[in-house]
C-alpha cells in the first residue's frame, strides 16, 4: 500500500433523528465477509460521525443498536437502509414512502470524498409482536446492486456481512 492511500480518509456525518443513545457501527461487507470494523459509537444530542479509510466506504453498510429494539438487544442489528431501489441516489426519502414493503440496499457503493454527511430516520416499529427499529438515510446514497425486501424500513442481519 503506498502512503496516499493509507492517507485517504472519509469522514462520514450522520445527524440521527429517533435514536439518541443508539450505538451506530460502520461494516464493510466484501465477497459474504467483514473486512473492515468501524468503532462503534453513541449517538449524542442527535449526531454520531466516523473517520474511516476511504477505500473501506465500498460496500459499507452501517448497524444500529437500538436501547428499545428488541431484536437488536438479542444481537441482531438493524441494517440502515441506504437506497431504495425506486429513488436514485440523492433523491429525498419521505416517511411515508419508507414505511411502504420496497425493495432496499443497505450496501453502499461509497466514496472518495473527504466528507459526506446525511440524516439518519430511525423509528419504532411493531413486527412480529416486538418492538424494533427501522432506519433509512433521509437522502439517499448511491447502494446495491443487493437488494432485500423490507416491510416498514426495518431489516435486521444476524450475520452483518449483508453485501454479497
Amino acid at each position: 500500500m503506498v502512503p496516499a492511500e493509507r492517507a485517504a480518509r472519509t469522514t462520514i456525518s450522520l445527524t440521527v433523528k429517533g435514536c439518541d443513545g443508539c450505538d451506530v457501527q460502520p461494516v464493510q461487507n466484501r465477497r459474504g465477509q467483514i473486512t473492515y470494523w468501524g468503532a462503534k459509537k453513541t449517538v449524542h444530542d442527535g449526531e454520531v460521525s466516523f473517520r474511516v479509510p476511504s477505500r473501506r466506504t465500498h460496500d459499507m453498510a452501517f448497524l444500529v443498536y437500538a436501547p428499545f429494539d428488541e431484536i437488536a438487544q438479542d444481537g441482531i442489528p438493524m441494517v440502515v437502509v441506504t437506497q431504495f431501489k425506486a429513488k436514485k441516489a440523492g433523491q429525498s426519502v419521505p416517511d411515508a414512502y419508507a414505511s411502504k414493503r420496497r425493495k432496499a440496499s443497505g450496501c453502499w457503493a461509497g466514496t472518495t470524498k473527504h466528507e459526506v454527511a446525511n440524516t439518519l430516520v430511525v423509528k419504532q416499529r411493531r413486527q412480529h409482536g416486538r418492538i424494533v427499529a427501522a432506519g433509512w438515510l433521509k437522502r439517499t446514497w448511491r447502494s446495491g446492486p443487493y437488494w432485500w425486501t423490507v416491510r416498514a424500513g426495518t431489516y435486521h442481519a444476524s450475520d452483518p456481512s449483508v453485501c454479497p
